[in-house]
């Protein structure tokens, strides 16, 4: 080893360096030796030796101290594995097993195999290990069968669905198909019964069919995997025996063992029959017994009896191998398991298995499967690998929704088949299914009329659109038959006699095909991966050129293609407007096409390279759409559909004549002959012309029954002679396509690539190094990917004021492309598409692009790569996620993990450092932040969360290790260390939109939105902004040199970094990351799939437990018993909702017929527990998964809704007294909670916020609706609707989630419905009086099941039922200590479990029982002072002692946090005056209130507060202005309506300005902007702004149900705007040619028209909406109920304007909006008359009992109470505000509003007398009057003021001139110590930034210790910019540097809080905590 320090290598060494760090480096293998030092001049030592160095570790007893753990003794108590843990230790389990509820017993899983071995024999089904290597030679196995019933012949599985099928053998010599769970306890069901000789059976797992042979009938059966809709699907067979199908291929297979042994093939629907191999060819030695496919080489296997052999085959039949043989063996069974082939023989039950290498078997292996008892007639048969690489994934057309097939979906190719169950028969729709024949099938064709000139084996070939299929049709004979080629929509087709291929188009399908006319080599050439397709018309053959031509509506282009697809690329995309027929020319070199624009209906002819276009005839023409050439007269023909006439002309237009008109025929298509003319109009028949006899009125007809003929094309022997231009030898020397042009030819390359100077090779196109890459979104809606070759400096020492650009890569609409990055040692470029909702990677050496991920969101616009781990990360703001990608080249390629998602709002801008092993993104949400994480997303922390607006793009500066961030709200750039120290500003200009940033080592390029720019920013330089032509919209950018991806050591570099799946980078080397649905092992490299049990399920609670059943309607049975499919058991559950993200259901089970418990069930390991004990009648629950709470409703003690966290614990009552509540149902994205009340006299359906506040009826028959029972609730999220189910109506209904629109959708015959789910388009309802559940599909019942017990609720368990939301409890449960409860998107409140009290603080909650006695201990040391807390119980108390309750009485008395409470049970129709009472710790009856019930009294008035603001008037105090704003809106109200609607509702809104109040915002509270002009609103405005949309499925049943004109027909599709899904890409090499882009001067003060400026002070508007209830209206109650309709209504209305953007008023002649997100109304109030009191829903009076006026002189005292107590708190309000002023708060608290809070039960009396603090109001103060809302808010930031065009003349360094500087300071002199925020001074005037006039504190070089403290100042006499520096009393600059919540700082111990000695007995008051009375140390956060 050499050393390159002289040391001794011993003790001198060690003493230096004993404090450093040792680290191998493999740029040098060397080993160093690091001991101090800094960045720049490091100290250290460094060793080479021989050879690579790797791991280093310092051995040394001083790393391992000593330490004690719980795993030391007995192994921690635990079965299996004991690790550490900070809380002692954990048990974990091996695989298969589970942790038992003591948390240290492993237990088995239920399912006991996820592989296995299966073998069929003579006594059933045989488990063994699937790992077979290891199988003993000869074992016992009479103890692994499954299934035990007799002879198993056949067999085959459904991984997916769990479930085995096999044969069983009968007494009688029949045979049964059963089918056999291996979940559960494992009984089977009967299939199919009494087949006659059985043997084989394969399951279709993607079209969830199953196929068998029934030997003895010569037949081949199909039917649903639960045997439903069997149907012969293929007879006359000789003795067929084996059969397997390929889903992926759409072939099935079988075998024949009669006289002539044969393996054959079919489409899946028994078309297309083809013989693979036979006897009679020699391929086949013996009788083919069973098949198996190898998928992953597309290969058969089977093997043959008498004699035995082992042979394969490809799929086509050829290349048949013989691999193993014996004339001795009878093979039965044979299974391909990964590279091995196993067989096994019948008699001697030997299982064989090996290797196929090369017609033999390598490594054979024979084991005997032979049991200890079996008879003389034991057999072994088939054989199954059970594993679910057996059954690949792949998708078909039967996927979605049963491909719209009545009965059986049978896939072929990619389309698919409808057939009907056997006896019934398929329709004239070719979907519906029925017992009656149609009448209206497709007759026999009449014979032809000839007319000479046919040859034999001419024909025509036609499409039938409407039945999917292409008919061939013999011009000499007349027949016809049906082509083996079929797809969904074919229209345009042509033929090739040189190959026998047919070519043709689908419409639907957005694809071309071809196929021989056998069926065979069937393909799809091109679709939408290639170039868009959309809505292909026309197609024609270039035989010369090897090409293929098309015209495309959709697309609006024409292009080319290799014959085989390759090289796709449009020649026309210009003036292309509704593109019909196209024929060429190849010997001449011409393309001739039609075009119907409407407005311009033409014919055109262009080389067939796209030069020399004309138009060669423009009028008389309609809708000209076919067309062809009579190359031998050479003459045009077309049809014109609209016109109904056949015309035709010389080849230059001239010399027109009519052959054909035929009133009302709409031509579509024609075709020639020698003499004749073929056409079609979109009817049943082909029509037949002479095509040189003009003005024929009449026709004859070729062939009809046909539904739809569109495309034609007539083949004939002397049609198509041998033509030859210059593309016919070696396609003309073109590298790719080679087209004809008159007197020559041109290459053209294909997509991505450019034609190099030789005029025939490509290339692609070449990104130079260093260059710009940024993206241009075009007027035309193109997005371009542009070039500048060079950097910064190239730009500015240009001495012209343009730059020349190159376009690297065009992507013509519907994609999108926003963000691009690159891989430059790779040669890798990634881009997001969020067009076509995918991430695209192109190599640039090959040009080959490949699609990385698809269904991503349409929110993924940002894009970083990891350079150093081949990893790609991305923001998603419509997820709120951080997402990783692999690119790397091994098996983890495309995997896609999310790394971070909790607590982000909005993320957009993101960077990687791979070098460090950081990932950094920016938050523009509510609170702006950015922050950092390492490449695995842990250690996430924020690095800069102060003086943000919307912080944008990121870059990174490799070399110094900053941060660089653009904020468009700020208009600034910044930068930051990478923990978010030193921040300095790098350049700001007011009215910029940086939107993307990057960083070329010494300037910022930006793109800027706000004039489509980009931009060289220099922070001592002038701006140089660039704008190109026809630009929309400027998107990503990045600079493109090695210098920005330095090289780094990675871990996953090799072998993955050891990982199974993906690897990311990581600070300590690597970590290993597993897909969803697998689990990291303990090893921390393998992925373990989750142990739950399934992922999709429908769940139906019944009176004997959860039914679990299949998802899919297709897999519903008929008939469900309880016993195989019981999910849960053990009595009635009535309730039931899920978890799906923590894979749990929860659910109300009956107990002794009377109580109540919820039980929750963790599916990964089927244990229950239960959270709660107490109910008395729950009916409903619903689980808010975002939040993670659940809500239930219980009937039976008070009729109370509660909420409680997951497990249980903080159970709160949110509401009481409710009318008997039954259904519930959460809406966490909007923050809703609804529910149904079915007492009272008046059912109803109510809903509030998820916290309870702003409850409202929606649904009553009050309000118009008729409900008599509605029991459940179910919300569609997706479509925004409210579902419930009316028991006694027996009705499914809906409305919208306001109650609006109400819709009938199912009624029933008498039953009573309870149970109702929403899932996608379906609908699911329980009939408890029927026993079934039913499902619908819109208007139509799909499928009802007969259940064997009652059923009750009904949930689909799918994870897109809880679709992802973030709300304000997200991060740390919003801060609160037990509940938080959401009201709006931003805001919440907390809240305390029962019994439980809210502190000042907000946020805490104690327990009332915990009476504090205080005992101080001071220590001199510490200074400190401890309190020692007593806990006194409250349960002593006796029901003997409770006081009476006027017209009631107490009952249930729980004790919930040892306080022991009971609740007032009251006469029907009567309400209570409290609620409950409480015990005191004495042991007494808190006895301070009279408890009474009253009856309901009409109130004087009913009314609701509402407000919202206008943030952006300059307001003032001015009562003459206030007034001119208040008539404003008035008149605003009666334009919007609202006037009207409070008019029609008695509310008298605009006749009374009293109940309008208009005053100026104390502080602007901040509201965050949504993303101004949205980027995908903007870049999809033009794309679909043309007519409504409508879904693909829609678009199929119209062109698929009607013969419509077809241009109409398309005209839909292309412009009623699919589903983005759906639509075609078209990525295309734009013109090379360099774009000039002209640099233009930055406008100074330029601002943003669309940029939504902070307001200056605001204007806050207060109405109080009230209206008199009317006693005529019948009861008081419905008086009552009727009135507070109205008056919601009224504030539905506001808040409806207000939301929308509708409501604004002029002040001084300027209009203004209200701010959509500010509308707040309070809860209902209630005007009493005298001698009542307020009680929930209204007001009470209490009946007199008898002669004594004890009552009316209670409630005289508590009158006065109520008055004192009110007195006492207004007087301690006002002390505690003027408190507030404190400096150092952080917060500023809103004004008292009237806003009640039913999570903190204000209707409940008061414990105590608190003596004058806190409502000491005797127990009876009803604060609902006067509680503060619990929302603390941060004042916005002033507005910034935009800097003049004089200003920025000088702008330089950031700095102002002096004379800008001076006129700056004039505004508002500075203080004598101005405050500086990060470095930036911020003088405030009138509530507006003045920028400074010095910007050196950024790089002047001053030490940090002279820098000014970073916090920022108010200007004495004005407001803070920002309420956390409020200014104190006096007015004195605030020098308070932290305000510390615990403590106030020594220099103002005089303003610290008072608090008051509370009485040893006192107890915090029950309702919502008053911030206001916060005691010392408890802040408000």
């Amino acid at each position: 080893m050499i050393f390159n320090s002289e040391v001794d290598g011993n003790s001198s060494f060690i003493n230096n360096v004993q404090e450093g760090i040792t680290a191998t480096d493999w740029s040098d293998d060397s080993i160093n030796f690091l001991y101090g030092g800094d960045v720049d001049s490091p100290r250290a030592l460094t060793f080479y030796g021989d050879g690579a160095v790797y791991g280093v570790e310092y051995f040394d007893q001083s790393r391992q101290p000593q330490g004690q753990t719980e795993c030391q003794v007995d192994n921690g108590g635990c079965d299996h594995t004991c690790v550490g843990d900070p809380d002692g230790h954990r048990c974990l389990c091996l695989s298969e097993f589970h942790l038992a509820e003591n948390n240290h017993t492993c237990t088995a899983n239920e399912h006991v195999f996820s592989k296995a071995l299966l073998v069929a024999n003579s006594q059933g089904v045989l488990q063994l290990p699937h790992n077979f290597l290891e199988l003993p030679e000869a074992g016992d196995w009479a103890e692994s069968y499954i299934s035990r019933h007799g002879t198993a012949f056949a067999m085959d599985f459904d991984y997916a669905g769990k479930m085995i099928f096999f044969t069983q053998e009968e007494e009688d010599g029949t045979e049964h198909i059963r089918r056999i769970s291996i979940i559960g306890e494992r009984s089977s069901t009967l299939i199919f019964q009494n087949g006659q000789g059985i043997e084989g059976i394969a399951v279709d797992w993607v079209a969830s069919n199953l196929y068998w042979t029934e030997r003895g009938l010569g037949r081949i059966h199909v039917s649903k995997l639960d045997g439903s809709l069997r149907k012969v699907l293929i007879s006359g067979l000789d003795q067929p025996s084996g059969i397997a199908v390929h889903p992926g291929r759409s072939y099935l297979f079988w075998t024949e063992v009669g006289d002539d042994p044969k393996i054959l093939r079919a489409s899946p629907d028994g078309s297309n029959k083809v013989p693979l191999v036979s006897s009679q060819t020699e391929d086949l030695i013996g009788k083919p017994t069973a098949l198996a496919i190898d998928y992953l080489r597309n290969r058969l296997y089977w093997v043959t009896s008498d004699p035995g052999n082992v042979q394969s085959c490809n799929l086509n039949g050829g290349d048949v191998q013989t691999l193993w043989s014996s004339t001795t063996a009878n093979l039965f069974g044979v299974a391909i398991y990964k590279d091995y082939v196993l067989w096994t023989e019948k008699a001697s039950q030997n299982l064989t298995f090996g290797r196929p290498f090369y017609e033999r078997i390598s490594n054979r292996q024979t084991i005997s499967l032979a049991t200890a008892d079996d008879s003389n007639w034991a057999a072994v048969y088939n054989i199954k690998v059970y594993d679910d690489t057996e059954q690949p994934l792949y998708t078909s057309a039967c996927d979605q929704r049963n491909g719209l097939c009545a009965e059986l979906c049978i896939p072929n190719g990619d389309s698919r088949v409808c057939a009907c169950a056997e006896g019934r028969y398929i329709q004239s729709d070719r979907v519906s299914c029925s017992d009656v024949q149609p009448t209206s099938l497709p007759t026999t064709p009449s014979p032809p009329v000839p007319t000479g000139g046919y040859s034999p084996g001419d024909f025509v070939l036609v499409a039938d659109s409407l039945t999917g299929s292409i008919t061939e049709v013999d011009l000499t004979s007349g027949s016809n038959a049906t082509l083996p080629l079929r797809s969904t929509f074919p229209l345009a087709l042509d033929y090739d006699v040189q190959t026998g291929y047919v070519y043709w188009s689908d419409f639907i399908d957005e694809k071309i095909y071809r196929g021989k006319r056998d069926g065979s080599d069937f393909d799809t050439i091109v679709d939408k991966s290639d170039i868009g397709v959309y809505g292909i018309y026309g197609l024609a053959l270039d035989y010369s050129g090897q090409n293929i031509y098309w015209t495309d509506w959709g697309t609006e282009i024409i292009a080319v293609a290799g014959m085989d697809g390759s090289n796709a690329r449009a020649i026309f995309t210009q003036e292309i407007d509704y593109p019909g027929g196209i024929v060429l020319d190849p010997k001449e070199g011409y393309m001739y096409w039609t075009d119907s624009a409407y407005w311009k209906p033409r014919i055109e002819r262009a080389a067939m390279d796209g030069s020399e276009r004309t138009i060669l005839i423009s009028s008389g023409l309609d809708t000209p759409i076919g067309i062809a050439i009579d190359f031998n007269e050479r003459r045009l023909y077309w049809s014109d559909s609209s016109a109904s006439n056949v015309q035709s002309s010389d080849m230059y237009g001239n010399n027109r004549r009519t052959l054909v008109f035929r009133s009302s025929t709409s031509f579509f298509d024609l075709s020639l002959h020698i003499n004749d003319l073929f056409w079609t109009s979109r009817s049943e028949f082909i029509g037949i012309n002479a095509k040189s006899q003009e003005g024929q009125v009449s026709n004859r007809v070729l062939a009809d029954g046909f539904e739809s003929a569109r495309g034609i094309a007539v083949y004939g022997a002397g049609l198509q002679a041998d033509v030859s231009n210059a593309c016919s030898e070696s396609k003309g020397g073109c590298q790719d396509l080679c087209l004809a042009r008159p007197g020559g030819r041109t290459c053209v390359c294909r997509a991505y690539f450019v034609l190099q100077n030789d005029n025939t090779t490509c290339a692609p196109s070449e990104i130079k190094a260093p260059s710009y890459l940024w993206i241009n979104l075009l007027e035309g809606g193109l997005t371009l990917v542009r070039m500048f070759e060079g950097n910064s400096s190239s730009i500015r020492n240009l001495a012209q004021q343009t730059v020349q650009v190159t376009n690297l890569l065009a992507a013509k609409s519907p994609s999108i492309i926003v963000s691009i990055d690159y891989d430059i040692r790779l040669g890798l470029v990634f881009w997001i598409d969020v067009g076509l909702k995918e991430i695209q990677q192109v190599d640039v050496k090959t040009g080959k692009v490949t699609t990385l991920i698809n269904e991503i969101s349409t929110g993924a616009e940002v894009l970083a790569t990891d350079w150093v781990n081949k990893n790609l990360y991305y923001t998603d703001y419509n997820y709120n996620r951080v997402v990783v990608v692999s690119y790397s080249t091994d098996n983890s390629n495309g995997n896609s993990h999310i790394i971070t998602e909790t607590g982000l709002d909005k993320p957009r801008g993101i960077a990687v450092d791979p070098t460090v092993g950081y990932v950094f993104w920016s938050d523009w949400g509510q609170s702006p932040k950015i922050e950092r994480s390492t490449l695995s997303g842990e250690d996430r922390t924020t690095i800069v969360e102060i003086g943000l607006g919307r912080p944008s793009g990121l870059v990174i500066d490799y070399v110094k290790k900053r941060l660089y961030f653009a904020d468009t709200e700020h208009d600034i750039i910044d930068s930051c260390d990478f923990d978010g120290g030193n921040r300095q500003r790098f350049y700001s200009l007011s009215g910029t939109h940086f939107y993307d940033i990057t960083f070329d080592g010494e300037e910022i390029m930006a793109t800027d939105w706000s004039d489509n720019t980009i931009n060289i920013i220099h922070s001592s330089r002038d701006i140089r902004a660039y704008r190109a032509a026809s630009v929309r919209r400027v998107l990503g950018v990045e600079f493109y040199d090695e210098s920005r991806q330095p090289s780094a050591q990675s871990d996953c570099k090799l072998n993955n970094g050891g990982c199974q799946q993906t690897c990311v980078g990581d600070r300590s080397g690597h970590k290993c990351l597993c897909l969803p649905d697998y689990n990291l092992a303990e090893n921390m490299k393998s992925c373990v799939r989750n142990d739950h049990l399934f992922t999709k399920a429908l769940l139906v609670s019944t009176d004997e437990g959860i039914l679990q059943l299949p998802h899919n309607l297709v897999d519903l049975p008929e008939t469900a018993d309880s016993e195989p499919a019981v999910l849960v058991r053990g009595g009635k559950t009535v309730a039931m909702d899920f978890n799906y993200n923590e894979k749990a259901v929860y659910y109300v089970q009956e107990v002794n017929g009377q109580m109540n418990s919820i039980q929750k069930l963790e599916l990964t390991s089927s244990q229950s527990s239960t959270i709660y004990s107490e109910g008395q009648g729950i009916a409903g629950i619903a689980v808010d998964w975002v939040t993670s709470n659940v809500y239930w409703t219980d009937g039976g003690t008070g009729g109370m809704i509660s909420v409680a966290r997951l497990d249980g614990s903080s159970r709160k009552i949110l509401m009481s007294y409710r009318n008997d509540p039954r259904g519930i149902a959460v809406h966490p994205v909007q923050k809703l909670l609804y529910w149904t009340e079915v007492g009272g006299g008046t059912p109803r359906i109510s809903r509030s916020t998820l916290a309870g506040t702003e409850q409202e009826v929606i649904i009553s028959p009050d309000l118009g609706t008729s409900i008599s029972k509605p029991t459940a609730l179910s919300i569609d999220f997706l479509n925004s609707r409210l579902y419930w189910a009316d028991s006694d109506a027996g009705t499914v209904m809906s409305s919208d989630l306001r109650g609006k629109d109400p819709q009938q959708h199912w009624t029933s015959n008498g039953g009573e419905l309870f149970g109702v789910a929403v899932y996608k388009e379906f609908n699911f309802w329980t009939d408890r009086t029927n026993q079934t559940v039913s499902i619908g599909l819109r208007s139509t019942l799909e499928k009802t099941i007969q259940l064997q017990t009652i059923p009750h609720s009904v949930r689909v368990f799918d994870g897109s039922e809880q679709p992802p939301s973030r709300g304000p409890c997200d991060l740390q449960n919003g801060g609160c200590n037990e509940l938080c409860l959401p009201t709006t998107a931003d805001r919440k409140v907390c809240a305390c479990a029962e019994g439980n009290l809210l502190q000042s603080d907000g946020l805490t909650c104690i327990n009332p029982a915990d009476v504090q006695t205080t005992t101080a201990a001071v220590t001199t040391k510490a200074a400190t002072t401890e309190t020692t807390t007593k806990v006194i119980r409250a349960t002593s108390c006796t029901t003997d002692t409770l006081p009476p309750v006027t017209n009631g009485e107490f009952g249930a008395c729980p004790v919930t946090a040892f306080v022991k409470m009971c609740y007032v049970i009251c006469r029907p129709n009567y309400q209570p005056t409290a609620r409950t009472i409480s015990c005191l710790p004495s042991g007494n009856w808190n006895k301070s209130a009279e408890y009474a019930c009253a009856t309901t009294a009409t109130p004087e008035a009913v009314s609701v507060n509402v407000s919202f603001t206008f943030p952006a008037v300059p307001c003032t105090n001015d009562v003459t202005t206030l007034n001119s704003a208040r008539t404003s809106l008035i008149n605003n109200f009666r334009q919007r309506g609202i006037c009207q609607t409070a008019s029609q509702s008695n509310v008298d809104l605009c006749n009374s300005p009293d109940q309008m109040t208009l005053s100026c915002s104390d502080t602007s509270a901040r509201k965050r902007r949504s993303p101004s002009d949205h980027l995908l609103a903007a870049l999809s405005k033009e794309s679909h702004n043309r007519k409504t949309r409508l879904s693909k499925s829609q678009l199929e049943n119209r062109a698929k149900k009607s013969i419509m004109p077809y241009e109409e027909e398309y005209r839909m599709k292309r412009d009623l705007g699919l589903n983005e899904k759906y639509i075609a890409s078209s990525l295309t090499v734009s013109s090379n040619d360099d774009v000039v882009m002209h640099l233009v001067k930055k406008a100074d003060a330029e601002v943003m028209v669309n940029r939504v400026k902070r307001a200056g002070n605001g204007l806050d508007v207060n109405i109080e909406v009230k209206a008199t209830p009317d006693t005529s209206d019948g009861s008081v109650e419905d008086s009552i109920s009727k009135t507070q309709a109205k008056v919601q209504g009224v504030v539905k209305e506001i808040r409806n304007k207000v939301t929308s953007g509708d409501v604004a008023i002029a002040v001084d002649g300027q209009t203004y909006t209200a701010d959509s997100d500010s509308f707040e109304a309070m809860a209902v109030k209630y005007d009493c008359p005298r001698g009542t009191v307020e009680i929930e829903g209204g007001c009470g009076s209490v009946p007199k009992t008898g002669g004594s006026n004890k009552a009316a002189v209670a409630v005289g005292v508590i009158v006065t109470l109520l008055l004192c107590g009110a007195i006492a708190l207004g007087g301690y309000m006002y002390y505690r505000r003027q408190q507030r002023k404190l400096p150092g708060q952080n917060v500023r608290l809103k004004d008292l509003e009237t806003q009640e809070n039913p999570v903190y039960g204000m209707n409940e009396a008061l414990p105590y007398n608190t003596g004058g603090l806190e409502g000491a109001d005797g127990g009876f103060l009803d604060l609902t009057k006067a509680q503060p809302e619990n929302v603390v808010e941060i004042e916005a930031l002033p507005e910034k003021l935009a800097l003049s065009a004089a200003d920025l003349r000088g702008f330089d360094d950031g700095k102002l001139s002096k004379e800008a500087a001076a006129h700056v300071v004039q505004a508002a002199p500075a203080p004598s110590a101005p405050f500086v925020v990060n470095g930036i001074t911020d003088l405030t005037e009138e509530g507006k930034k003045v920028p400074v006039p010095s910007w050196e504190t950024f790089d002047d070089g001053r030490p940090a210790s002279e820098a000014p403290p970073e916090y920022e100042a108010s200007v004495p006499g004005h407001s803070s910019a920002h309420d956390d520096m409020a200014k104190p009393a006096d007015g004195s600059n605030n020098d308070w540097g932290m305000f510390d919540d615990d403590k106030l700082a020594k220099e103002a111990p005089a303003q610290q809080e008072f608090k008051a000695q509370a009485p040893d007995d006192y107890t915090d008051p029950g309702g919502i905590s008053n911030p206001l009375y916060a005691s010392k140390g408890k802040g408000n956060a």
